[in-house]
């Protein structure tokens, strides 16, 4: 089994909008950056970080990002690891 980790943070906030840069395997010199539209919730991806080309890890950002909506609380750090 393989283990792996994705790093993010919440780099921006407005009134319309939060972003988060994510770094697949916790290499800050590789990362994306993914958008959540306070409005209607909607997620997407600003930037594509070049070692996550199969979108696994922002997918994994999104699912998180997903749980914060549900309670309305948005974590401004974090970790996810899995195998």
């Amino acid at each position: 089994m393989v283990n792996s980790v994705l790093a993010y943070k919440l780099v921006k906030e407005t009134k319309t909008a939060l972003e988060y840069e994510y770094y697949p395997e916790g290499n800050q010199k590789d990362g994306g950056t993914v958008a959540v539209s306070k409005e209607d919730g909607n997620i997407s991806i600003l930037k594509l970080s070049p070692s996550d080309e199969a979108k696994i890890y922002a997918m994994k950002l999104f699912k998180r990002i997903r749980q914060f909506q549900s309670i309305d609380e948005y974590d401004k750090q974090g970790t996810i690891s899995w195998y």
